[in-house]
């Protein structure tokens, strides 16, 4: 029984399915199984799965819109009502249920039927409440399922994971990924930029995802920017792992930039620049290793250290600009109350001219 068939069973009998005979009806793009006796079919994604960072929202979405269809009189396959057809994450493997209807291999469905019956679906989701994004997520699979095999391959070998930095073109946007390959082998984890250059023809990104449990993806750029460093720091991050572009002449600076949103933010930093100065720094802004590729163009460069994991958000993660904001209040404060103080009558200026006047004007006493 494979990892896949084991979770649909698993997750079924759990919810009083008595399973004895699962038999796989379909394995390409997703895994099919009749979960025999009970009339209910499992449905994995396999193939889709690698071109989707989150599967389990698109198993979700796909039940939202059978489920509207078959309540508005299509005849469509509906989720099963034996058990709550989910999604459901088992092991890391994404999973809904679905009603097993009979049906004859030899039929053949003409294509003028097909076409009557696919315009009648379009025509009862318009009235569907839900969100329908444009060919989602098609535009972004393409990346997803780039050949990522081999360094795939290393992060399950040596059981760490691994982070590439990666920027992916459509005719419709472009997009800089941070990709973290996973030491168990799951599905590539594929962060979006949040911040670029003004005019930059980039997708904006607006997630926090990580690598593991304390690890934070962002890339480049990001660090300029208070979020979202801070976000994960109060996420529970204590470490972040920065692809970066840069560029020579001025790669040390940006990564000198990242070591110090590190200190501000309590969470260690290991910036691989492409360009610049990869470098690995601790919560206290401590360089652990750094490797300059100035005036270099050797394939690659290494910079390896022991990393401690950042003690937790600072107080600046915590509260943000408070202080400032502090600064700004009390100076505000402080002109207020001076502009509210009476002058005293007498003093100034003219005061002291009368006391000059009247010292000027005494006898100087005799002398002898």
């Amino acid at each position: 029984m494979t990892p896949a068939v084991a979770a649909a069973v698993s997750v079924a009998e759990e919810h009083g399915i008595r399973v004895l005979d699962p038999v796989v009806l379909n394995d390409s793009f997703n895994l099919r199984v009749h979960l025999r006796p009970a009339p209910v079919v499992a449905r994995v994604p396999t193939v889709t799965a690698l071109g989707r960072a989150r599967p389990a929202d698109a198993l979700r979405r796909e039940l939202d819109v059978v489920s509207y269809l078959h309540g508005q009189g299509v005849p469509v396959v509906p989720p099963s009502d034996l058990l709550p057809a989910g999604p459901h994450l088992r092991d890391g493997v994404a999973l809904s249920f679905w009603k097993h209807v009979e049906h004859d291999p030899g039929h053949r469905m003409s294509p003028e039927t097909a076409g009557r019956a696919l315009a009648g679906l379009h025509e009862a989701l318009r009235g569907f409440p839900g969100e329908l994004p444009y060919l989602g997520p098609v535009l972004d699979e393409p990346l997803r399922l780039l050949d990522l095999a081999p360094l795939r391959e290393v992060a399950r070998d040596r059981n760490v994971d691994v982070v590439i930095g990666v920027v992916h073109t459509t005719p419709q946007a472009r997009y800089n990924y941070s990709v973290d390959l996973p030491a168990d082998g799951s599905a590539p984890i594929y962060y979006a930029k949040w911040h670029f250059a003004p005019g930059a023809p980039f997708r904006h990104g607006d997630e926090l995802l990580f690598a593991g449990d304390h690890v934070g993806l962002a890339n480049c750029m990001d660090l300029n920017f208070p979020a979202p460093i801070r976000d994960y720091a109060r996420a529970g991050a204590r470490l972040m792992a920065v692809p970066a572009a840069d560029e020579f002449g001025n790669g040390r600076q940006h990564s000198r930039m990242g070591l110090l949103r590190g200190v501000e933010t309590g969470l260690s930093v290991a910036w691989a620049a492409q360009w610049g100065t990869p470098m690995i720094s601790d919560p206290w802004g401590r360089v652990l290793a750094e490797r300059d590729t100035e005036g270099t163009r050797k394939p690659f460069v290494m910079a390896f250290a022991d990393v401690p994991s950042g003690p937790g958000p600072t107080v600046y993660a915590r509260f943000g600009d408070w202080f400032a904001w502090l600064c700004l209040a009390m100076a505000a404060a402080g002109l207020v109350a001076l502009r509210s103080v009476p002058r005293q009558p007498g003093r100034g200026v003219g005061g002291q001219g009368a006391v000059l006047q009247d010292a000027a004007g005494q006898e100087e006493p005799a002398r002898g």
